[in-house]
């Protein structure tokens, strides 16, 4: 086998969608406009999160989106997140309490 499996290149490709299951994005859109608010929390890349949400009309054009990442960790919007490895689940919760009270203080400030 080794005489006659010489000198060959492996050439491969592959693609994976995940496909909606039937009815998601239409229940989805009824729930919206019914005025439910709704936070999209993804382990994904923002790109892809923000076209599934799309896809599946969660998200719309007219919406604004507001993205939180690690650079928000230490709630000033920059900086920090630099040791996320180090911190503990407590540590985590706060910051989530932080950063909950901070956006949805400027949520609030932006309403009628």
């Amino acid at each position: 086998a080794a005489a006659v499996e010489s000198g060959l290149a492996l050439v491969a490709l592959t693609a994976i969608e995940d496909k909606l299951q039937a009815g998601v994005p239409h229940t989805l859109e009824h729930l919206r406009r019914a005025g439910l608010k709704v936070w999209v929390l993804t382990g994904d890349k923002v790109e892809t999160a923000v076209n599934i949400g799309f896809a599946c009309k969660l998200l719309t054009t007219e919406m604004t989106l507001l993205h939180i990442g690690a650079a928000d960790a230490d709630g000033g919007g920059g900086g920090g997140g630099g040791a996320r490895g180090a911190l503990t689940t407590e540590g985590l919760r706060e910051q989530l309490r932080t950063l909950t009270a901070h956006y949805a203080a400027q949520i609030l400030a932006q309403l009628p």
